[in-house]
């Protein structure tokens, strides 16, 4: 066991160390035969550190307290881990990062799974790291291509339904998923005005194409009618200067 300095006795204010006592007590023995007169005596300072010293260092032997349970207890508390710890703020820090980066990597791969090859990246994260010193996702992102398809409403209105659907994937879509959503409606509803008005023209455009046509065809009746006509007055004129000739003659 080792004591420090400060728990030893002391006389006249200063701690009593071994050295000390011993150089006190060789400080009597400086006579040329070593040995102390008959008649003189250790100095009373000198008696009274050599027993004091005495009295603690048969102290110190003698007597053996068993441990204090509340001081192993602290010890015990100080040595747990606290991340091993249930009740402790780390454990539950550690428990509920643990939980968010599950539900941000799911979050995420839901909208990869239903983008398809309208996802322009793979998902990337931010990170927070614990207490225990590992890194949990807390965001994430994954980009997709929300544009219209030149000139073609019908592939655009396809395109805008897959974009819809992978927003929307996640069990809990966040407030940039729904903005994106309601992007991907409007340009699929502009598409499908654009495809109305595509599909009207075209009507109009084989209507006037068939008003045509019928015009046409009625066109050639009436000039083949005519030409009918103008061909049977002329037959009949002749005929007509026919009879006339005949009766002349006779």
């Amino acid at each position: 066991m080792q004591i420090s300095s400060a728990t030893m006795p002391t006389f006249g204010n200063q701690p009593l160390s071994a050295n000390h006592a011993v150089s006190q007590v060789e400080g009597t023995t400086s006579h040329a035969d070593g040995q102390i007169p008959a008649g003189s005596s250790v100095p009373v300072e000198q008696s009274h550190k050599s027993a004091e010293t005495a009295d603690f260092q048969d102290g110190a032997k003698g007597h053996h307290h068993a441990p204090d349970d509340k001081a192993l207890n602290s010890e015990s508390e100080k040595t747990t881990d606290p991340l091993n710890d249930p009740s402790s703020a780390e454990y539950a820090q550690v428990k509920e990062l643990s939980a968010r980066d599950r539900e941000v990597r799911a979050h995420e791969q839901a909208h990869l799974s239903a983008a398809g090859r309208y996802a322009t990246s793979g998902a990337t994260f931010s990170y927070q790291t614990g207490p225990d010193g590992q890194q949990y996702a807390i965001g994430g992102e994954v980009s997709i291509d929300v544009s219209a398809v030149p000139d073609d409403p019908e592939a655009t209105i396809a395109k805008m339904q897959v974009v819809q659907s992978a927003a929307t994937a996640p069990a809990e879509p966040s407030s940039q998923d729904v903005r994106v959503a309601a992007q991907a409606a409007q340009t699929a509803a502009v598409a499908r005005a654009e495809l109305a008005a595509q599909q009207f023209d075209k009507t109009q455009s084989a209507g006037d194409t068939e008003k045509s046509a019928v015009d046409t065809k009625q066109a050639e009746v009436a000039q083949t009618s005519n030409e009918r006509e103008a061909s049977q007055s002329y037959s009949a004129q002749q005929n007509e200067e026919s009879r006339g000739n005949f009766s002349a003659s006779v």
